[in-house]
């Protein structure tokens, strides 16, 4: 038996060998060598080929036993069927990333070696990857049993692509790929799996590993395994189980107008999951999302069916209005991103996040948004737009954003933060701290203690029952106390600031301020600018209800007063005041003021006694005393 050998250049050469025939018991051997070559062989015989280096192509035809060696390069490398008997082709890719087909029914050996190599592989045949991120594409008749498919550990990333009915991943073995639309099953292994299915009512159980399921259209089941799994059910009322580890699971969008509603069912297991229902499942019943143990993320679109984050720190992400949440107590701190119009939060949910979108794009809420907090401390966060957000009972954090919000914080000691925008902040009950930042807000205290600062913008703040703490902060703001005893600051621009009630301290600091004394014993310092301390009533200054003490006038300056006030109650309309001397006039003087000038004590400075008498009974009806002054004129009043 001889071998006879046939030598080609290493050209690009296109080689036509035709038919071999080997009837003589002669054993051929062809070399091509470099170059990127084209060889057609029909053979009857043995044949052996070394395609040599470059990008080749090999075609093997006839019952003879072929084997082929691609070499370097990307090669493509085939068996074709001979219809009287077919022989055994032996393919060896080489180097490179190489396509190799075997013949269906034949006893082909497929072998990759190094490269991302591609085998299209049919019944009987034997494929060996090797090394690189490999795939096998079966024929579309063949089954998982039909085809031996070798894969070491850490040979890349491998994977098939084949329309059987069901399969259990081979060791090593990476991704599966549905080709045509049918029911389908398939069952992981521990490596990170991946599944795409096309269409039918599939099935997949993916065991260990980080495994990824694109389940397709139909209604699906999917069990992700240990792992931290994504699952995306798509089309179809599926049932997607994440198991352990911190999954991502997509119930899949509905596009009801064309197709029917879907309802999903997931469940998150153990783990920090993420859980989307998906956009458009808009039916009353809606999915159902049970993140069970784990700090766990729900989202759904429509806001119907049912969120149960279960134990953990849970945020929902919803568009509804908040009655589809289940939580129940001591299951963690549970946050609510929100993006409709309207929620009232449930029982145990603590926080709450007004966004101005879902998923970046699909929404956009531009009109007034209201959300209602419940019995816990709350902390609620509101858009960029109009919102009006209640705390309810609780200690509650409230956080307006942009837009010219509405906040209440209800029973319990607050937090209220109007943001951006020209707000109206309420501390309602409790012992408040409330803050208007930028923009013209307006601040009332209510009940309780309150701390109010008005921050950036000409703001309004008014207190009320309780001993407030007031800031206007940057602007012309009004701030005014209420019946507690008070204290307040005008800080920069030109504030007027009004006692409460009671006994309150009124600092104007920057900015030419108008203090009003009112009712109490009131401490009033002007400080920079030019302050003008207003006493409009009898009440606001006198031994019966408190005497008011300036602490910083500057004469040519600051200015006190009183042309508000009537000075002569004997007769209609308001009169103004004159100026006396330093000792009291004596009867029938109505509408006088005089000052009386003491020196420093033990316990005060020298000081300015400023009186008025509106009766003209020759006793003074109000009394107002001027710090650190020892005299005071006509030109230091408005009279």
């Amino acid at each position: 038996m001889a071998t006879k050998t046939l030598k080609y250049d290493d050209l690009m050469n296109t080689v036509n060998v035709g038919t071999v025939n080997w009837d003589d018991g002669d054993n051929y051997v062809i070399y091509t060598y470099g170059g990127s070559d084209t060889v057609s062989l029909f053979v009857d015989g043995t044949t052996w080929v070394d395609a040599g280096d470059g990008n080749d192509r090999v075609t093997v035809n006839g019952s003879g036993n072929s084997t082929i060696y691609g070499a370097a390069g990307n090669d493509t490398l085939l068996h074709n069927a001979n219809i009287i008997d077919d022989g055994v082709a032996t393919l060896n890719g080489g180097a490179g990333d190489d396509a190799l087909t075997g013949l269906a029914g034949a006893y082909d050996y497929l072998y990759g070696e190094s490269g991302n190599d591609k085998f299209y592989v049919g019944t009987n045949n034997r494929a060996y990857g090797g090394s690189g991120n490999d795939t096998y594409v079966f024929e579309d008749d063949a089954d998982a049993s039909d085809v031996t498919i070798t894969e070491y550990a850490n040979e890349g990333i491998d994977r098939i692509e084949a329309n059987f009915n069901s399969y259990t991943f081979s060791a090593n073995v990476e991704e599966y790929e549905m080709r045509l639309s049918k029911d389908f099953s398939a069952t992981g292994n521990n490596q990170n799996n991946t599944v795409i299915a096309i269409s039918g009512n599939d099935y997949f159980d993916m065991k260990g590993g980080n495994d990824q399921v694109y389940a397709g259209f139909g209604d699906d089941t999917a069990h992700g395994g240990d792992g931290n799994d994504k699952i995306d059910g798509s089309k179809g009322d599926d049932l997607i189980y994440g198991g352990t580890g911190n999954d991502t699971l997509h119930g899949g969008h509905d596009f009801g107008v064309w197709w029917s509603f879907d309802i999903d069912t997931i469940y998150g297991g153990d783990g920090d999951d993420f859980i989307d229902g998906g956009f458009g499942n808009s039916l009353t019943d809606g999915e159902r999302l049970y993140g069970e143990a784990g700090n766990d993320t729900l989202a759904t679109t429509e806001g119907s069916g049912t969120m149960y984050g279960g134990t953990g720190n849970d945020i929902y992400r919803t568009q509804g209005d908040g009655s589809n949440i289940i939580e129940y107590a001591n299951e963690g701190t549970d946050t609510i991103e929100f993006f409709g119009v309207n929620l009232t939060m449930g029982a145990n949910v603590e926080n709450l996040v007004h966004i101005s979108n879902s998923r970046g794009t699909y929404y956009d809420y531009k009109d007034a948004n209201t959300i209602t907090g419940n019995a816990l401390a709350n902390a609620i966060t509101g858009n960029d737009y109009v919102n009006n957000i209640e705390g309810m009972a609780g200690a509650d954090s409230l956080y307006g954003k942009g837009g010219n919000d509405n906040l209440r914080g209800g029973d319990g000691n607050d937090r209220v933060w109007g943001e951006v925008g020209d707000d109206m902040l309420y501390g309602d009950a409790g012992n408040d701290t409330m803050a208007g930042g930028t923009g013209n807000d307006a601040l009332y205290g209510g009940t309780g203690d309150d701390v109010m600062a008005g921050n950036d913008g000409d703001d309004f703040v008014v207190g009320d029952a309780g001993n407030e703490m007031m800031y206007g902060g940057n602007g012309d703001d009004y701030l005014s106390g209420g019946t507690g005893y008070d204290t307040i600051w005008g800080e920069s621009g030109n504030d007027v600031i009004r006692a409460g009630s009671n006994n309150d301290y009124l600092y104007g600091h920057d900015g030419n301020d108008r203090l009003y004394g009112d009712g109490g014993s009131d401490f009033q310092y002007g400080g920079l600018g030019n302050d003008v301390f207003v006493f409009a009533a009898l009440s606001d200054s006198n031994i019966s209800t408190g005497i008011d003490k300036i602490w910083d006038f500057t004469a040519g300056q600051d200015k006190m007063d009183l042309s508000i006030m009537d000075a002569n109650t004997l007769l209609l309309g308001n009169q103004a005041f004159s100026m006396g001397g330093r000792t009291a006039p004596g009867a029938g003087h109505a509408g006088t003021v005089w000052v009386e000038s003491f020196g420093a004590s033990t316990y005060d400075p020298a000081f300015v006694r400023v009186y008025g008498d509106v009766n003209g009974d020759g006793t003074a009806d109000f009394q107002i005393d001027v710090m650190n002054v020892t005299s005071m004129s006509a030109s230091d009043f408005y009279l």
